[in-house]
């Protein structure tokens, strides 16, 4: 399974077309990653068509903070995302820590791909994500941090040192 960030796309439909590619005989799960209250990925696909989310928004995660997807990333993503996870601030700032405590400088985009992942195992987002996608103890999971801390401050406030999460 494959936890990514999607702000407009571009590193999502990489991700779609190098792991969906034709010769894999079987293709991981892929995961869109986005902001809740942001999810224009998510709504274009529930609408069939790109779809423009205008703000303000109310998410920490600025770099995906984008509200149209890309015209030219839309059709990767229409074909390859195989689900959402919509992120809460506080998750997103959970991975922060948790990156933080293993030495990892991840800003709130950066984490949200492990926030992502811990709404998944710890809340399911109410969706059945576990047995749809069938996550379990055993499965594979690749997530990336995009950025380091962007904010100083904010990131300093957020993580204080040695703060366990």
């Amino acid at each position: 399974m494959i936890l990514i960030q999607i702000g407009v796309g571009s590193l999502a439909s990489a991700i779609i077309e190098f792991y969906k590619h034709e010769n894999y005989i079987e293709s991981p799960t892929i995961l869109g990653i986005e902001p809740f209250g942001v999810a224009c990925a998510k709504e274009s696909i529930k609408a069939g068509k790109i779809i423009t989310i205008n703000g303000p928004y109310n998410s920490i995660m600025a770099g995906m903070n984008c509200g149209t997807i890309s015209s030219i990333s839309w059709p990767m993503i229409l074909a390859g995302i195989d689900g959402f996870i919509e992120v809460s601030n506080d998750f997103a700032i959970k991975g922060m820590k948790i990156y933080a405590n293993d030495g990892i400088i991840s800003g709130e985009t950066g984490a949200s791909g492990l926030g992502g992942l811990l709404e998944l195992t710890e809340h399911d987002n109410g969706k059945g994500f576990r047995n749809q996608f069938n996550l379990n103890d055993n499965s594979n999971i690749l997530i990336f941090s995009t950025e380091g801390a962007t904010d100083l401050d904010f990131y300093k406030n957020c993580v204080k040192e040695n703060q366990e999460v």
